[in-house]
């Protein structure tokens, strides 16, 4: 109840400028609910700061990733969610018939998007359940 009656103090003061930190934490999923609610209708900039990525990305039209206080990206929810897949990506070194196994590579139904890198290929498979055919592929 603290956190909601400090939360709605602040509102009403009506900033122009938001800084919340944890502004969830602690509270039912029905207060929640009713807080983001609010939040979506202030049409106001606010800076949120969340380990709860759900209410990131239901809050935010810009994200900031931070490491040691330090920004180390920023970027829309789009682009991230670009960047953040299920698939897995795969770095291989090849000695040698680098082309003929690019051609083996590209005829495997779960292997995405190959490409050159110094001495081998990078390329994408989509889940850790492909991981013994593609074990059993490259042995051969």
């Amino acid at each position: 109840m603290k956190l909601k009656l400090m939360l709605m103090r602040v509102l009403l003061i009506d900033p122009k400028i938001l800084f919340l930190d944890e502004p969830m934490l602690g509270l039912d999923p029905i207060s929640t609910l009713e807080v983001i609610k609010i939040l979506k209708g202030l049409k106001k900039t606010i800076f949120l700061t969340s380990h709860q990525m759900h209410l990131v990305s239901e809050l935010c039209d810009r994200i900031a990733f931070l490491n040691k206080g330090k920004i180390i990206k920023v970027d829309t929810q789009d682009k991230f969610k670009k960047l953040i897949s299920e698939r897995i990506k795969i770095q291989i070194k090849v000695a040698k018939n680098k082309s003929e196994l690019r051609s083996n590579l590209n005829k495997l139904d779960f292997v995405d998007k190959i490409e050159d890198v110094n001495d081998g290929f990078q390329f994408f498979i989509n889940d850790e359940n492909c991981f013994p055919l593609l074990f059993n592929f490259l042995k051969d």
